[in-house]
């Protein structure tokens, strides 16, 4: 078995958890784990949220909704008291039956198409109206005209909708347009979210009835400018399996990129960029070890990366070290080095990474 790990640790994903619902007072949260909850594993995570409290959650699409339920409901031994909002809504006929036989799926929808896909498979459940507010992603330019259709074909819309494409930034006036766009829906008499997990830190009237955090769940902070003091959910973690002495001149991995200045102790690490390790790391980034940071020396590779241990004399091959997940390394940290964001983090670790749920 490889050694490489990524614990998830579900003390810090329920901390995580309340520490939002306190944020977000009075509004509910839904809790979105699309994409495999952001890379965590939605066998994990989902189970521990419902468990902590949480009774409304998002996915992308109807398949992984589906999943959602499945692991609910075995967590509850029963059918779960739960609900998944599909993000993306019924992308064809196969979801648009399977949301009509399952009505703990909210379908969102963005168009008439949409609508008419849910009414040809006998849907007259509940779906969350998308609106257009300024992302220009999906979303009506009409809302009270999709509810009202909605209603004529036998459809409940639960809830309206959008997402915010400059949360992140205070006083940014892309979202105060957007938030006064929501605010000026109110009439529509629906339940409204927009806020996400930024919004949520630097928003406070952007909370309305419903919010939507994602990264702020998993311990990485929204924005560099507020913080939700969330904490380090996914621990990505790999072996040292050869330690090695590099004479003066020595080269290190593919295109020499690194050539040893002076005599120098390296160690080989058993996880590169097929389990997650971002290649802008090269010769950039660090692991942790014993809270000491090592430097990664030379191209990550598909299934090794190197590293520095002169700084290290008692590392050993067998030892663990951190790519990312203490709060010595953050995930923000890190994917700053790499120029990318916590989200390609945590979304990019490789299938072949065993998650491990530690409470």
């Amino acid at each position: 078995m490889r050694p490489v790990r990524a614990r998830i640790l579900l003390g810090a994903l329920r901390r995580n958890y309340e520490r939002l619902v306190q944020a977000s007072s009075p509004a509910r949260v839904c809790a979105v784990v699309k994409a495999n909850a952001y890379g965590h594993g939605l066998e994990h995570i989902v189970p521990a949220l419902w468990r902590a409290g949480a009774r409304l959650f998002a996915t992308t699409d109807c398949e992984e909704g589906l999943r959602a339920l499945r692991i609910l409901d075995e967590a509850a031994q029963g059918q779960a008291d739960a609900e998944v909002v599909v993000l993306s809504g019924a992308l064809d006929d196969e979801d648009a039956q399977a949301a009509a036989h399952e009505r703990r799926l909210v379908p969102a929808v963005f168009d008439e198409a949409g609508l008419a896909r849910l009414a040809r498979a006998g849907f007259s459940g509940k779906v969350w109206i998308k609106a257009e507010t300024g992302m220009h992603r999906l979303g009506c330019e009409d809302p009270a005209q999709l509810i009202q259709r909605a209603r004529a074909l036998g459809i409940t819309p639960a809830a309206l909708f959008s997402h915010m494409a400059c949360a992140g930034t205070p006083c940014h006036p892309h979202a105060r347009a957007q938030i006064a766009a929501m605010q000026a829906w109110k009439a529509l008499g629906l339940a409204r979210s927009l806020a996400n997990s930024a919004a949520i830190a630097l928003y406070p009237e952007a909370r309305m009835d419903v919010v939507r955090p994602g990264i702020a769940l998993y311990g990485a902070e929204p924005s560099t400018h507020a913080r939700l003091d969330v904490m380090p959910v996914m621990r990505m973690e790999a072996q040292v399996i050869q330690v090695r002495d590099l004479r003066p001149g020595d080269a290190v991995s593919y295109d020499a990129s690194f050539v040893a200045p002076k005599p120098m102790r390296v160690g080989v690490v058993a996880a590169g960029y097929a389990d997650g390790v971002p290649r802008a790391l090269s010769n950039r980034g660090c692991v942790l070890w014993q809270g000491k940071q090592l430097a990664i020396l030379g191209r990550v590779c598909m299934d090794y990366t190197i590293i520095s241990a002169s700084e290290a004399p008692e590392l050993r091959a067998g030892d663990w070290v951190c790519f990312w997940g203490d709060e010595a390394l953050r995930a923000e940290e890190v994917a700053l080095t790499a120029g990318t964001i916590a989200y390609e983090l945590f979304t990019g670790v490789g299938a072949r990474v065993r998650r491990i749920a530690w409470d």
